[in-house]
C-alpha cells in the first residue's frame, strides 16, 4: 500500500511539474522576450532595427489581457 501512495505522489508531482512548466512557457516566458524586444529596439541606433525588434516584441505579446505584465 505505501508503495502504491509512492508512484501517486512522484505521478502526481511529475504532473504538476510538468502543467507549471508549460504555463510558465506559455505566459511568463514570452513577455519576457518581448520586454527583451522592447529593451533593444529603445538601445538601437536605427530606426529599421527598432521596427522590427517592435513587431517582433507585438507578436509576442498577447491580444487580450492585462498589458502592465511587460513593464518592469
Amino acid at each position: 500500500m505505501r508503495r502504491l501512495w509512492v508512484v501517486f505522489l512522484v505521478t502526481w508531482l511529475a504532473v504538476g511539474l510538468t502543467l507549471l512548466t508549460a504555463g510558465y512557457i506559455d505566459t511568463i516566458y514570452k513577455l519576457e522576450t518581448a520586454i527583451g524586444y522592447l529593451s533593444r529596439a529603445q538601445s538601437t541606433a536605427f530606426a529599421e532595427d527598432m521596427k522590427s525588434y517592435v513587431e517582433e516584441a507585438l507578436r509576442l505579446i498577447p491580444e487580450s489581457g492585462n498589458p502592465v505584465w511587460i513593464f518592469p
